[in-house]
Formats: C-alpha cells, sequence, structure tokens
C-alpha cells in the first residue's frame, strides 16, 4: 500500500487515545485531509463549468443551435437575437451561480486558519 507519515503532535493525540494505525488515519488524518480538500476541489468544479468547453457538454451547443434554428424560422428577424440569447444566457447563469455560492461558502465553512 503507501505510507502515511504523522507529525508528532498527531502521533502523540493517537497514542494518547490508544489508536491503532488505522484509527489515527481514519479519524485524525482524513478529516484534516477532507477539510482542506474540499474547497479547492469545489473552486477547480465551478471554474471548469463556467470557464471552459465542459459548458457546451451541459447543454449550450444545443441551446444556441435551437436558438438559431427558431430565429430562422422566424425569416432571420434580428430583433429576435437578443430574446433568444439572453435566455441562453439566463439558462446558463442557473446552472453556474448556485455552484459558485456553494463554492464561496464550502471556502468559508472549511477554512483552514493557519
Amino acid at each position: 500500500m503507501f505510507s502515511v507519515k504523522f507529525t508528532n503532535s498527531e502521533q502523540e493525540a493517537a497514542e494518547s487515545l490508544a489508536y491503532s494505525r488505522q484509527q489515527t488515519l481514519w479519524q485524525v488524518i482524513l478529516p484534516q485531509c477532507f477539510k482542506r480538500m474540499i474547497p479547492p476541489s469545489m473552486n477547480w468544479y465551478a471554474i471548469l463549468t463556467m470557464a471552459t468547453p465542459l459548458c457546451s457538454l451541459l447543454g449550450v451547443e444545443e441551446i444556441i443551435t435551437l436558438s438559431r434554428q427558431a430565429i430562422e424560422a422566424e425569416n432571420n428577424r434580428p430583433e429576435l437575437l437578443v430574446p433568444f440569447y439572453g435566455f441562453a444566457l439566463l439558462i446558463f447563469f442557473a446552472y453556474c451561480y448556485p455552484i459558485a455560492r456553494a463554492t464561496i461558502a464550502l471556502e468559508r465553512r472549511f477554512a483552514v486558519k493557519l
């Protein structure tokens, strides 16, 4: 497997509680790791969702294609561009905004104070 190195304070605390190595890993080390891991991983997910071609997997390409087809069906009237693309923007915003807010909340909740 792999080996985990404990700091002296963690090792002493686990020894004083008579924890085995497995108990120390599950009850001391991993909770600290998750606390430090959650905010950056959510931040990375939010960045990927909002700023990369991953958004095409979320249906943005289909929305744009359907908007273009609807505008063409109405004889290419330019006054329809803003409502159709505004609706596409609204749908994308409705998906991304909660992710961004959840990221901010998790970063605040699990902030590591050094």
